[in-house]
């Protein structure tokens, strides 16, 4: 399927069969990175695809044939096509902090196998992409992602030991690491660690939100353990 003609059907009654063609076609494809290319040209940053998450009652068929979609793009842009990190990093951020729900509904018990490992091959693709910025993300950013983390990955039963340690790699549990002196938006105004050059009121802010952070992460660290 033409990249334009798949924009134009995404706008149509049919969506998630012209997402199937096209997964389809790129699953077969010698060079998916080439499909993957003609449509971020076309498409800047995916959004005609995330906001198919948006439409009620998607079935969790549905919500796969998406997600394995999202996977192709982001797997492929770390691969070949890195030049559009900053649109693996856009469909990071949306669906982690906007379609948890989705997520969740994905991970659950009762999934059929093709759905669950979908959502799992995905977050196995959009987890590491935005590790590196939580340090400076808001407080509830963060939380979402490490809740994300640990209830839809880490004690997900449906998940494999092999597929946890390919997410939580030394490299990448690093920035999680970093999380213990998380800084947030606020946190960027101060030159040290210690948020000595912020407002008293700020720091205090800043601190109460980072104890928040430390907690989750410490969780997290405990699963792993």
């Amino acid at each position: 399927m033409k990249v334009d003609a798949l924009l134009k059907e995404l706008e149509g009654s049919l969506p998630i069969a012209a997402l199937n063609e096209f997964n389809t076609a790129v699953e077969e494809s010698s060079e998916p990175h080439a499909i993957i290319h003609e449509l971020l040209l076309a498409s800047r940053k995916c959004n005609e695809i995330l906001d198919l998450l948006l439409a009620e009652k998607r079935t969790s068929s549905e919500l796969a044939t998406i997600f394995i979609t999202l996977g192709h793009i982001v797997l492929n842009i770390a691969g070949e096509i890195t030049e559009y990190t900053h649109v693996g990093l856009h469909i990071t951020q949306q669906v982690l902090h906007n379609h948890e729900t989705a997520i969740y509904k994905l991970t659950g018990h009762g999934i059929t196998n093709r759905s669950s490992k979908a959502m799992l091959r995905c977050l196995t693709d959009l987890l590491p992409a935005i590790f590196p910025g939580l340090l400076w993300d808001p407080c509830e950013r963060v939380i979402n992602v490490l809740k994300v983390m640990r209830e839809s990955v880490l004690f997900n039963p449906n998940v494999t030991k092999t597929m946890k340690i390919a997410i939580f790699t030394p490299e990448r549990t690093k920035y999680l690491l970093y999380l213990y002196k998380w800084k947030g938006p606020v946190g960027k105004l101060a030159t040290g660690e210690d948020l000595e050059d912020l407002d008293s009121d700020l720091a205090k802010e800043v601190l109460s939100e980072r104890a928040q952070i430390k907690e989750d992460v410490s969780r997290l660290f405990e699963g792993l353990t």
